[in-house]
């Protein structure tokens, strides 16, 4: 009589029990997932492999192994449970990740990272833009007006546009002395400032004078570096510079090598060789004499032109060479 008590008291007990674990769901673990932590909806649960026992509903199932300190392995599944069902969950885990508390260290290590980065940044800028530096100015500007790496401040951004402005001024001014001056480089970049309207007026005709006067001295420049080779590699004897290939020639020889083993044929072949060459030597010299000196007269021609283009030298340099001589003599001799 007290057993059957006992039994009713007991069915009593587990009924809400019974009545609400309706469903079983049976995590499966190979070798490598075993011992896996289970979470069940957030909950933890026993680890790998084990039985739940479940009311229907949707459950999200998340398994983690730790692999050293700072990784771990992980499975998720989503899945929905029906009353008195069996469910089987194969836990198949990932390959080693982070775990959250290691990303969290590893984002704080590069958020620190960039701020460091971010400091420095601002640090260089700030020497650049107090050492009188343009693009150092700009930054600055742009960091005021936009936050930056700084508080936003129209102040500091008019006062370091004050500033910047006053150092373009000082940069044309240098540029025009350099350019007026005869540097054809500052030319070119004082055009390109007269161009934009950097520290100085926007002036397209400026701009281009002193385009093509730039470009006229270099294009000299460039004449007069050529006439240099030109007159540097001349000789008033070409044909019997060439004798030793010609003599190799006539003795069947590779040109440029003296030695060979034929040398009665090579000394032959010298000699011939010297002779033709003597002889149109001899024809070619007045012609020789005469480049000579037009290649001297071309240079120190470009030298004028070039090193003072606006003197009335290279004036008449350019006149002659565009058979304008007369009228730039004649107004040399108005002046």
């Amino acid at each position: 009589m007290q057993l059957v008590r006992y039994m009713a008291g007991l069915v009593l007990a587990l009924a809400p029990v019974m009545a609400s674990a309706d469903s079983i769901v049976r995590f499966y673990c190979d070798e490598d997932s075993e011992g896996a932590a289970l979470t069940v909806n957030g909950r933890a649960q026993d680890t790998c492999p084990t039985d739940a026992i479940l009311p229907a509903g949707t459950y999200t199932v998340t398994a983690r192994k730790a692999v050293g300190a700072d990784q771990e392995r992980v499975f998720s599944t989503r899945f929905d449970l029906a009353d008195n069902a069996i469910k089987r969950v194969d836990v198949v885990l990932s390959q080693p990740q982070l775990t959250a508390e290691a990303q969290k260290r590893r984002d704080a290590a590069a958020k620190a990272a960039a701020a460091a980065q971010q400091e420095q940044a601002l640090k260089a800028d700030l020497e650049k833009a107090q050492s009188g530096d343009i693009a150092g100015m700009q930054a600055m500007i742009e960091r005021y007006t936009s936050g930056n790496g700084v508080a936003k401040s129209a102040a500091k951004a008019r006062e370091w546009t004050d500033k910047l402005n006053a150092a373009q001024r000082d940069h044309a001014q240098k540029l025009q002395d350099q350019a007026a001056g005869g540097n054809p480089q500052a030319m070119l970049a004082l055009a390109n400032l007269y161009r934009q309207g950097t520290g100085v007026p926007a002036d397209e005709q400026q701009a281009t004078a002193w385009e093509k006067k730039g470009k006229e001295i270099i294009a000299a420049q460039n004449v007069r570096a050529a006439n240099a080779k030109k007159l540097q590699d001349f000789t008033l004897f070409p044909f019997l510079k060439s004798v030793p290939d010609a003599a190799m020639e006539l003795s069947g020889g590779p040109k440029g090598d003296p030695t060979t083993s034929a040398v009665f044929t090579f000394s032959f072949g010298l000699i011939v060789s010297g002779a033709v060459a003597s002889v149109m030597d001899l024809v070619t010299l007045p012609f020789n004499i005469t480049e000579l000196q037009s290649l001297k007269k071309a240079a120190a021609g470009h030298a004028a032109a070039w090193s003072e283009p606006d003197s009335m030298m290279a004036r008449a340099h350019h006149a002659g060479s565009r058979a304008q001589a007369p009228a730039v003599v004649a107004d040399i001799a108005l002046h």
